[in-house]
This record gives C-alpha cells, structure tokens and sequence, in this order.
C-alpha cells in the first residue's frame, strides 16, 4: 500500500477538484517564448521564437484557441537555409484546474510557412500552468508539428514558456 500512496493522494486530489469556470465571456491571452527542434532526413536544426495565443470558454473545460508565431532557425544546413518559419493555428484546447494547476492538450489545424511555401499542417500540444493570481498564469507547454517542407524539416518540435493573462467578462 505504502507504494501506492502518491497514485491513491493524485486520484483523491483530482476527484476534489473542480474544472477551470470557463465563461462565454471570458478569454485567456498569452505570449509563449521559446525553442524549437526542426527535423529532416540526415540531420536536425535548431530555432528560437515565440507565438501569441488566444483562448475562449465555451464551456468549464472546453476552450477554442488560436495562435500565431514565428521561429528562426539557428544554423544553415547543407540542404537548408537558415529560415524564418511562421505558423498560424486554430483548435480545440481541453484544461482542467487542479488546485491552481492547470494541465492542458491541444489539438490544433493550421498552416506552417517558410518564404513563400505555405503548407496546412496540424499541431498537438500539452501543458502545464500554474496560476499566479485569479489574472496570471506561468506555465510550459511542448508541441508537435509533422511538417513535409523540402527547404526546413519533416518536423518541428517546440518547448515554450506561456505567461498568460485571463480577462473576466
């Protein structure tokens, strides 16, 4: 029993809990600076960047998101340039608020650019906040973009840090 006591205290915890209150009316915005791991056959590179995100309650756990961010690749590869990648994204976000935690995933559609190649793309992210006041938040959160770009990568892989302020209606 002495071994499964951290499982049986998480599990009472998050029964105790209740969900983040998200209202119609009520939107969470955050800046989220942070490093990217570009991928390709033969190699990977490296890149710095950050993206804005915006949240909106539909219900206690269900958020709508969009985000916008840029990143610039680090090193030139023999095949690749050194590129500002951009992206843009719309999704679903599910959060749930563990006493002033707040772990998150996201599933997101969009597209991902490099000069003037613009391709759709999908992003799958989680997340952890925590929340400094009722208003502020600071947390992380690692996202996933399978990406079929000749000139950058097959993938990106992002860890960020999110400041993020909420505004009641």
């Amino acid at each position: 029993m002495r071994g499964r006591a951290p499982l049986v205290i998480t599990l009472c915890l998050m029964a105790l809990t209740t969900p983040a209150w998200a209202a119609e009316d009520e939107v969470i915005v955050a800046i989220e600076p942070g490093y990217e791991r570009l991928a390709f056959d033969g190699g990977g590179s490296h890149a710095l960047g950050a993206t804005l995100s915006a949240w909106w309650g539909l219900s206690d756990m269900v958020w709508l998101m969009g985000s916008a961010g840029a990143f610039q690749a680090l090193q030139d590869q023999p095949t690749r340039t050194k590129a500002l990648r951009y992206e843009a994204f719309g999704g679903i976000v599910a959060a749930l608020d563990v006493f002033r935690v707040i772990p998150s995933v996201e599933v997101g559609l969009g597209v991902a650019g490099v000069k003037s190649t613009i391709m759709p793309t999908v992003r799958l992210g989680a997340g952890l906040d925590y929340l400094l006041n009722p208003q502020w938040g600071l947390g992380a959160v690692v996202r996933y973009r399978p990406l079929q770009q000749e000139d950058l990568a097959n993938a990106a892989l992002t860890v960020q840090v999110r400041l993020s302020y909420r505004f009641e209606g």
